[in-house]
Order: structure tokens, then C-alpha cells, then sequence
């Protein structure tokens, strides 16, 4: 094994001395119970962190430590990063990154730790990430870049509980790592299986809601996610909502839209997520978050967004019996919208639209969730769950304003055909005020338009 040498350093924890030291193994000052041995990479859980005693499974856990290896792309368990941070198991990994359960050894807390690691473009050389060839390192470094400059804008999102918390980033090993909350609780995905596949639309609307107005945050902030699913929505043991796994995120810049590497998950991918050409913005993640509302309260995946481009064959959440506001079945779809030109250009219209048949304000809306099955999330709901508790603030206001156009045509004279062209264009633009302006510049061009001609005209 090798020896990992840290500066001696001591803190007290409880009135005892715990104490970092040279030695042939690792160890580390984490959480020591009562007649614990000295706790090296041979005696504790990479799971829950704990000494297990030279037990295994862990008396604690049940974590299988003796058998329990990352795979050799991944860090090695017990591997210290930043000095500070202590690597257990692999939670997971995908197209752009790893992420760890790791241990911050300052605050004796359990945490997730993600490292860039984009696959086809790096490899592991001991701890070192560095590009497979020649070709491919300006894509990596520019990828490490991002991901710098994401971790940096989740940070200052901490304050907003709906979205995953970053708590430190730094650069080490030839990439970029960052430190986040790690949640306990279970994906949306999970909790959708645990109630037969599909919820209620309100249901639905209470557990989204929030994280679509993180999400809109999130655009402010010039930063798209491009992976929104349902398990990449965690519902914690307290019942909240939270919005994670960014490590598809770009920032929707005029020159970043357009990179090769994407992510794409079938039927909550759009089309533009397919092709390298296609302008990405806002309306990508609209797309998304339509198809997770979509499979919540339908129960089934939207087709692919090829298939649909060739045969569109979709049904409505009305027509597959879903009891819902006709204005809210509308919204639905129209996120969904196969063309950018027709879906909505953001968050914050599709949640206006979304919402608009509810009498209450976007506070009253956006309400605590029904009660949780105790066997999904734990024994005893939390004040997020309890409806006469006190609600945490919304993290942003909706504002509803009123239609763009309103029409008043009590004239009898205007009966017929002018009256059947006004209420096809009320349909048209309804409260989409940008739809209303795009109108509004079009008839004005078409009679500039007109009156150029009619002047240059001999």
C-alpha cells in the first residue's frame, strides 16, 4: 500500500484528541466511537465512515467494505482530496463526470464529491487525468473550464433550497472537482414506481413546481442543465424537492451552445440536444421539465424526439384520461413541442401558463406536498409536509399579468366573421406576451413593408 503522508495536525472532537500522523498507512481523524482502534483505510466504512472495528459486513451500515472497490478510471477508496476531503465509494458515473461519497475530515460530514471526468476524452494515469491524445485536449481543458465556471454559479445558488448545495470547488489531478451536499432520500423516478407509476396532476404541481423556479434561477444565471429527468429530482427525507446533477450543464453563450458533446436522454431530450448545429437555450430544459411533468402524471415516456419529427403520434394528458385544467393540459403539450418556434422560450412562461386556471396566487400554488407514505420517505412527515405549518418562501415570484391583447366586442356589428378572426387570434396569444410582440413586429414590418414599395413605385 502506498504511504500517504500528511502534515500532523491535531483537533479535539469531544473533549479527546484526534490527531493525523506519519505512518506506513492512512489515517484519518474521522468519527471514533467508544474503544475504537485507530482508524486506517483497513478498519473503516467507506460508506458511512465509521471504524468498523475490522468487522464486515459494517456493524453500523451493513456496507460490504472487504469486497467494495472503485472501478480503475475511478479514484481508489481512501484516496484525500484538497487535503480535506476523504473519497469512498462511487455513487455513480456518466458522460462527464464521477461522483463520490466522500467525507469532509473539517466537519466530520458526509458529502458528494464530483470529478470532471469526460469519457472518450481523458484517462487515468495513476491520480492524473490527462487527454487520450493530442486532439482531444483543447476540448478537455475547455471542459474543465465549464465545469470550474458551474461549480462557481452553484455556489452562489446556495441559498435557494431547491437546488443541490455546492459548498467548495477547487482544481487537483489534471481536473476540477466540487463539493456538494450529499442527499439522502430517494429519486423522482423511485418515488413515481412507489406509487404505481404516475401521481395526481396536483400532486405533480406541488413537487415540480419548485424545482421549475430554481430552474428559471438557474437560466438567469446564464447556465443550461440539459439533463433534466426524473432521477435527477430527489425528494429529501424532510420532502423537499431538489433539482441535481449538472454535469450536463452548458452556459448558453453564443459561443458554448454549440459544442460537439452532449448528453441525450431519450424522450426528454429535444431534438436541438441531438445535432451540434441546433441553437440551445432555455427552451431546452422547458422541453425537459414538460416531459418529466408528462411521465409524472400520465405514467408513460414521451416518445423520442426523432420519432417524433418523423411521425408525431403523442396524445395529451386529457386523452389518456388524466383529470386536469384544460389550460394546464394545453401548457403541457405545447412544452413539448417538437419545434422551438412553438414551445414556450421560458420557465417562467410555462409555469404562467401552467398555472393560470388556479385561483390562488403562486404562493398558495406552490403549497406544501401531500403527505409522503411513511414507507417511502420516513416515519414522521416534516413540517415541508405538514399543510398547517409554517411554508418555506417561494425562491421566486411568478407574476401573473394579465393578456397582452383584450378584446371587448359587444357590438352586434362585428358579428360573424370578425368576430370568429378575434377570438382565433385571443386563442392564439392568450398570456404569452412574447408571441404577442413577435405579432405585434410582424404586422408592423409587413406595412413598412408595403409603404416602401408603394413610395419607391413610379
Amino acid at each position: 500500500m502506498n504511504t500517504n503522508r500528511i502534515r500532523k495536525a491535531r483537533r479535539y472532537r469531544n473533549g479527546k484528541i484526534l490527531s493525523y500522523r506519519y505512518g506506513q498507512t492512512k489515517e484519518f481523524a474521522v468519527f471514533k466511537r467508544k474503544n475504537e482502534e485507530k482508524l486506517t483505510n483497513n478498519n473503516i466504512c467507506f460508506n458511512c465512515f465509521s471504524g468498523t472495528g475490522g468487522q464486515n459486513p459494517c456493524p453500523y451500515c451493513g456496507f460490504e467494505n472487504y469486497s467494495a472497490c472503485n472501478y480503475p478510471q475511478q479514484l481508489p477508496l481512501g484516496t484525500i482530496l484538497n487535503r480535506q476531503y476523504l473519497v469512498g465509494r462511487a455513487l455513480g458515473q456518466g458522460g462527464f463526470g464521477i461522483t463520490y461519497l466522500g467525507y469532509d475530515l473539517s466537519s466530520n460530514q458526509r458529502m458528494a464529491i464530483k470529478e470532471y471526468f469526460p469519457s472518450g476524452l481523458a484517462i487515468r494515469q495513476g491520480l492524473i487525468l490527462q487527454p487520450i491524445t493530442q486532439e482531444t485536449q483543447t476540448a478537455f481543458l475547455h471542459g474543465v473550464e465549464l465545469f470550474y465556471k458551474e461549480a462557481t454559479i452553484l455556489a452562489k445558488l446556495i441559498r435557494y433550497p431547491n437546488i443541490v448545495s455546492v459548498f467548495n470547488f477547487f482544481q487537483e489531478n489534471g481536473t476540477a472537482y466540487f463539493v456538494m451536499e450529499y442527499i439522502e432520500g430517494l429519486s423522482f423516478k423511485d418515488y413515481l414506481e412507489s406509487r404505481g407509476g404516475r401521481i395526481p396532476f396536483e400532486e405533480a404541481l406541488n413537487l415540480l413546481f419548485p424545482v421549475m423556479q430554481s430552474l428559471d434561477i438557474v437560466h438567469h444565471e446564464g447556465m443550461l442543465h440539459r439533463d433534466i429527468a426524473p432521477d435527477n429530482i430527489y425528494i429529501t427525507r424532510g420532502g423537499q424537492t431538489k433539482l441535481l446533477d449538472f454535469g450536463a450543464a452548458r452556459f448558453h453563450q453564443r459561443d458554448d451552445t454549440h459544442s460537439i458533446r452532449t448528453i441525450i436522454k431519450p424522450g426528454y431530450a429535444p431534438m436541438e440536444q441531438y445535432t451540434s448545429t441546433s441553437t440551445q437555450g432555455p427552451w431546452t430544459d422547458v422541453y425537459a421539465i414538460g416531459a418529466t411533468f408528462y411521465r409524472a402524471i400520465t405514467g408513460i415516456v414521451p416518445p423520442d424526439a426523432p420519432t417524433r419529427a418523423m411521425h408525431d403520434e403523442i396524445r395529451s394528458p386529457s386523452q389518456l384520461g388524466v383529470q386536469l385544467p384544460a389550460e394546464a393540459d394545453s401548457a403541457i403539450m405545447r412544452a413539448l413541442a417538437p419545434n422551438i418556434v412553438f414551445r414556450f422560450r421560458s420557465v417562467t412562461d410555462f409555469c404562467r401558463n401552467l398555472i393560470q386556471s388556479e385561483t390562488a396566487s403562486t404562493q398558495n400554488t406552490a403549497k406544501s406536498n401531500p403527505p409522503l407514505p411513511p414507507t417511502v420517505l420516513s416515519e414522521h412527515p416534516t413540517q415541508w409536509l405538514n399543510p398547517a405549518g409554517k411554508q418555506p418562501e417561494p425562491v421566486t415570484r411568478v407574476i401573473l399579468s394579465q393578456p397582452l391583447f383584450q378584446f371587448e366586442v359587444n357590438n352586434p356589428k362585428h358579428n360573424g366573421f370578425f368576430q370568429k378572426a378575434i377570438n382565433r387570434l385571443k386563442k392564439i396569444i392568450g398570456n404569452d406576451l412574447s408571441l404577442g410582440w413577435i405579432l405585434i413586429i410582424g404586422i408592423l414590418m409587413i406595412v413598412l413593408i408595403l409603404l416602401t414599395v408603394l413610395w419607391i413605385k413610379p
